[in-house]
């Protein structure tokens, strides 16, 4: 009997000691608090500053008419490939070829004015006058001495009236021709004036001058591209009137991009020449880009928010991307990211709109934390981090190092594979057990 009550004694006391040691256990595990760590990594950071551009061409022009007329024709459709010196447009002008054709026969009249003027400066006329007069001097002498003879024959009764009066016509003949010569040679002698040559002259100039302006204004009927391009923009179709300056078409190098993009007054200090940016398109990465040029000029520009901001255009240009439509840069890599593996290089349309990030500094494989779980309350304003030790809630100083915009770099007090914790209840304290 007394066996089975100490069996039993012993039964009991080893169901308490479980029954305490479960309790126990049970306020151990109580006690703790359930948290969701962060596991810190490793990882490369960026500081960047943030802006959106838009894709735009290094290099474009746009055609103007020269002169009036209607297009007759057109060479090229947007997005053809256009060669320098290729014709873009046509454009008629009937008009300018009967301007042209009355132009010509001014000059030629001018210049037949001007040479009759100048022959009566020429010593050959001169003395080809001379000798006219000396003919005409002796036909006429000669005239009157067989009027002479004829007349005292007549008085004679020995010729009729009728060969009297012919030779008094020949007289009156010879004398007109004499005195045609004299005057001829007067003329010739005194010459044309030296003013009225220069008057003369002049007026072939101004004459030619207009010529010459209207076969310009005719061969700028025929358009050409004054650059090797694309054509990104037609602004005429055919049989448009266009007016001298109106534009015809834009060709653009779209093997030369840019971004043209308005950055925060307050971030341009941090910009410098020949940074480097990372490009974006509908969130994901396309190339590469350097800062080229940072206008001198503030300019006030409405955000999407209605709120009015300083910004300042800046211009990076693209790496080894082309717009579509043209050929791309080549295969070499960009960046980080090589694209020499066979895939073709990723293309930009000119006006697209890109995200950009100007890269300030950058740091590859560093302790990586996100931002929300390091504070800066800490004692003397340290920052610090809440970290798992030992199954306790502890507090531990950091350095940090560069500050991107999700991650800071910790640059001491933390190890890849630390778990921390972010943001927690009142209840829970520094020195708290905790489970994750």
């Amino acid at each position: 009997m007394k066996k089975k009550i100490k069996l039993r004694n012993l039964l009991l006391l080893a169901v308490g000691i479980i029954l305490v040691g479960a309790g126990a256990y049970y306020n151990y595990i109580s006690s703790q608090v359930k948290l969701v760590p962060y596991e810190v990594t490793r990882g490369d950071l960026k500081e960047v500053v943030e802006s959106t551009g838009t894709v735009a061409s290094q290099s474009s022009t746009v055609i103007y008419a020269k002169q009036g007329g209607f297009v007759s024709d057109l060479a090229f459709e947007v997005g053809n490939v256009v060669n320098a010196g290729d014709t873009v447009a046509v454009l008629s002008a009937e008009d300018l070829y009967y301007s042209i054709q009355t132009a010509q026969a001014q000059v030629n009249g001018a210049r037949a004015e001007y040479a009759r003027a100048a022959e009566q400066n020429d010593p050959l006329l001169t003395a080809m006058s001379q000798t006219a007069v000396d003919s005409a001097q002796l036909n006429y002498d000669t005239a009157v001495k067989t009027l002479a003879d004829t007349q005292a024959l007549f008085d004679a009764g020995a010729v009729s009236q009728a060969e009297l009066d012919g030779a008094t016509l020949a007289v009156s003949h010879a004398e007109a021709a004499l005195t045609t010569a004299k005057n001829q040679l007067a003329l010739q002698k005194k010459g044309t004036s030296r003013n009225l040559l220069s008057s003369i002259s002049a007026g072939i100039t101004a004459a030619q001058s207009e010529l010459n302006r209207l076969k310009a204004m005719d061969g700028n009927r025929t358009v050409v591209a004054a650059q090797s391009g694309v054509m990104t923009e037609r602004y005429v179709d055919l049989g448009t009137y266009v007016a001298p300056g109106m534009p015809l078409a834009e060709i653009s190098a779209v093997d030369q991009l840019l971004i043209e993009t308005d950055v925060v007054a307050k971030d341009v200090p941090s910009l410098s020449v020949g940074m480097k940016a990372d490009l974006y398109a509908d969130g994901s990465f396309i190339t590469t880009g350097t800062l080229s040029k940072i206008h001198p000029k503030l300019t006030e520009i409405m955000s999407n928010l209605g709120i009015v901001q300083k910004r300042v255009r800046v211009e990076i240009t693209v790496d080894g991307v082309s717009a579509a439509g043209g050929s791309p840069v080549g295969d070499s890599p960009v960046g980080d990211r090589d694209i020499s593996d066979g895939a073709a290089p990723a293309t930009l349309m000119l006006g697209q709109d890109v995200d950009v990030e100007f890269i300030q500094n950058e740091k590859k494989d560093v302790i990586l934390v996100e931002t929300d779980y390091v504070y800066e309350d800490g004692p003397d304003g340290s920052n610090y981090v809440l970290v798992i030790e030992d199954g306790k809630l502890a507090m531990r100083p950091v350095e940090v190092g560069l500050q991107g915009e999700l991650y800071y770099e910790i640059v001491s007090g933390l190890a890849a594979g630390d778990q921390i914790v972010g943001e927690i209840e009142n209840t829970v304290a520094v020195g708290d057990r905790v489970s994750w």
